[in-house]
């Protein structure tokens, strides 16, 4: 856990999760594999261009622009910027998002939820664990966010007191709120997840970047001692 909890402590990642999870949360179980995968493509994509050496023309930066996702990938992994790990998790979501892409069935998440917890497990031990976890205490401070808001129609104040008393109601008077978050936990483990593999590809273009200089090959990076 100490990596994932480093490259969480990146403002930039802390930004780029907060601006992008609700994106995700919005689309459909098929919207959200698609756009998911999008993010991470851009992502790809900008690593490329980012580490392209300062002195290749805009023409000969064309083909990143139209070179394909298992291109940009496998490019990428090849040339030892992400481990294989990172690479296998990636690699897997895409066949995925193309079984989905090219299926008029009905997309439902919960059909891959012993695949997606496989792939997430790959970013670290103990991640799928955490995106479960971390999943759950959004939905449940979203909900009791939004029963807190609801008021008493005889005298517009707040039916509830405090989210003590939310937590209360629900416990006493909701049996099925464990099934009501089923569907919409999926799909915030499922966000939480692509923003991970976001997060990592950030952290690990940043701390690479911080190796390889300018227009530096890397036979000509300076080696670091060891010690």
């Amino acid at each position: 856990m100490d990596e994932m909890k480093y490259f969480l402590d990146n403002p930039y990642v802390d930004k780029f999760i907060d601006e992008k999870i609700h994106i995700l949360l919005d689309e459909s179980d098929r919207g959200i594999l698609v756009v998911g995968m999008s993010l991470i493509d851009i992502e790809l994509e900008e690593t490329l261009k980012i580490i392209a050496p300062t002195n290749m023309t805009q023409n000969e930066k064309k083909w990143i622009n139209n070179a394909s996702f298992a291109s940009k990938l496998n490019i990428l992994y090849i040339s030892r910027w992400f481990p294989r790990n990172l690479f296998s998790a990636v690699n897997k979501l895409n066949k995925i998002r193309n079984k989905v892409a090219h299926n008029s069935k009905k997309v439902d998440l919960n059909e891959y939820d012993s695949e997606l917890k496989d792939i997430f497990e790959l970013l670290g031990n103990g991640v799928s664990v955490f995106i479960h976890n971390k999943s759950t205490k959004i939905l449940a401070d979203i909900t009791i966010n939004e029963l807190s808001k609801i008021k008493d129609p005889s005298n517009q104040k707040n039916f509830f007191a405090d989210h003590k008393s939310v937590l209360e109601y629900l416990s006493k008077y909701d049996n099925n709120i464990d099934n009501k978050l089923e569907k919409p936990i999926q799909k915030m483990k499922f966000s939480i997840g692509i923003l991970l593999i976001n997060a990592l590809i950030i952290s690990y273009r940043e701390e690479s970047l911080k190796i390889l200089e300018k227009n530096k090959i890397i036979s000509l990076v300076p080696i670091r001692p060891r010690w």
